[in-house]
């Protein structure tokens, strides 16, 4: 439809507003709708763009872990790496089981014979887990049985542990297994009680300032590996909370934690790979804060001695 200028009658153009005889030609305005519309994208790109710029919607950059790394060792949770008696789980390992009977439990025939052919199991197990990391591992278990006056608590153990190595002969436990340690061809000597009732299964391990020797004791055969590899240099993972939550979110099922992996971590402890996987290190990295004092009480707290 043909617009004419309200002043002289002159028809006009599509885009001009004003007749050019009458007054300065002005470009045709866009609908006040449309601009707020493009106003609103205009400013929405900008704020989208900073926020992208500083990171917020970016993907989370790895922790720079080179300098970390070069204090790795330590770190904590790697203070029973290659320390005591039992260094790396790896050549020719000879275990020495002890089946306690005491004042409140004793071990029946069968019930013995089953959990030895279940221990032998499992280290035939772990020889073939062990071969998958190149490593030539060798277990060997001996086995004996012995009668303890008391109960055997979780609370006196290095009482009635030092009471066994004084019945075979020996001045104390470490004295037994540096002996032990001492045979041809042996390149770790570890002793594992099995006692025949209802507890939680713990270890001693050498950490060079409160324990000399390093033994386990078993209320459970399925925590067997997870006791072993607390010799062979591994700690527990899920101590203080804080820790469990990194362990879960860096080595998931770790059998340090509350799973059945040899994750990246225990296995680098135990000896089984000279590096630590990524993840593990992340996790480490994470948990740099952790303290000797935090841990002790959380342990305490945990076993509830």
């Amino acid at each position: 439809m043909t617009r004419y200028c309200t002043r002289c009658g002159m028809p006009l153009p599509e885009d001009i507003l004003d007749c050019p005889g009458c007054a300065a030609p002005r470009k045709k305005k866009a609908p006040k709708a449309l601009l707020w519309v493009g106003s609103a994208v205009l400013l929405a790109g900008i704020c989208l763009g900073a926020l992208f710029f500083t990171g917020v919607f970016s993907r989370e950059e790895p922790v720079t872990l080179t300098p970390f790394e070069e204090c790795m060792e330590e770190h904590l949770l790697l203070q029973l790496k290659d320390v005591g008696p039992c260094e790396r789980l790896e050549d020719h390992v000879e275990i020495y089981f002890v089946f306690v009977d005491d004042e409140g439990s004793f071990w029946k025939a069968s019930e013995r014979n089953l959990a030895k052919n279940k221990l032998i199991s499992r280290m035939a197990d772990l020889e073939q887990e062990a071969k998958k990391y190149g490593i030539g591992l060798t277990l060997h278990g001996n086995f004996d049985e012995w009668v303890w006056e008391s109960y055997a608590f979780p609370e006196s153990a290095r009482e009635w542990m030092e009471a066994y190595a004084a019945d075979k002969g020996y001045r104390s436990l470490a004295e037994m297994q540096n002996t032990l340690d001492g045979g041809v061809q042996v390149a770790a000597a570890p002793i594992i009680f099995l006692v025949d009732r209802e507890g939680r299964s713990f270890a001693y391990s050498n950490d060079s300032t409160s324990h000399d020797f390093e033994a386990a004791v078993l209320y459970d055969i399925d925590a067997f590996r997870h006791e072993l590899f607390h010799l062979f240099g591994a700690m527990d993972y899920y101590i203080p909370d804080w820790v469990e939550k990194k362990a879960q979110t860096y080595i998931p099922w770790s059998i340090m934690n509350d799973g059945d992996v040899t994750d990246g971590l225990t296995a680098y402890a135990i000896g089984w790979t000279d590096t630590p996987s990524e993840d593990a290190v992340r996790f480490l990295a994470s948990t740099i804060r952790l303290t000797k004092r935090q841990y002790a009480k959380a342990r305490k707290e945990d076993l509830g001695y």
